[in-house]
């Protein structure tokens, strides 16, 4: 594996999914050596703590959001 490979931290939610797709298209080669698998493996586990905390995020700001308009939409219906 390259070594910038290696290093390389996905920046938003859709490049660490594209990079989940890859690995998993690697892994499931058939000429793929033993340790290159492994070490795929334990970068998609990463991936998957990445995506999982930025789809967190989203479903908090979603909350925020719906909180924040059914707030006012009470606060209409108060002063109608």
């Amino acid at each position: 594996m390259a070594e910038k490979e290696k290093a390389a931290q996905p920046s938003s939610f859709e490049e660490a999914y594209a990079l989940l797709d890859e690995y998993t298209r690697r892994m499931s080669a058939q000429d793929i050596a033993l340790e290159e698998s492994i070490e795929l493996y334990e970068r998609s586990a990463r991936l998957i703590d990445f995506c999982q905390k930025c789809i967190e995020r989203a479903e908090l700001r979603i909350e925020t959001l719906e909180s924040e308009k059914n707030k006012g939409s009470a606060e209409e219906k108060v002063n109608e």
